[in-house]
């Protein structure tokens, strides 16, 4: 059985990374570099089941 992820990353070289990582893995990749064509993505799948990871980077400048 193959599953299907959406992944919405804008950072285009991460989110190259990632996909090509999750297909080595076996996962069908769906890849969106926006947050709303996602949403319309999810809105028009009938019985998707999701988990969504968020992640934040903080940049510290020491002065």
């Amino acid at each position: 059985m193959s599953y299907t992820v959406f992944l919405v990353e804008d950072e285009q070289n991460l989110s190259e990374a990632l996909k090509a990582y999750m297909e080595r893995e076996g996962w069908t990749v769906q890849l969106f570099h926006d947050g709303d064509k996602a949403n319309e993505a999810v809105e028009e799948t009938p019985h998707l089941w999701y988990l969504i990871l968020c992640y934040q980077v903080q940049t510290v400048i020491k002065s």
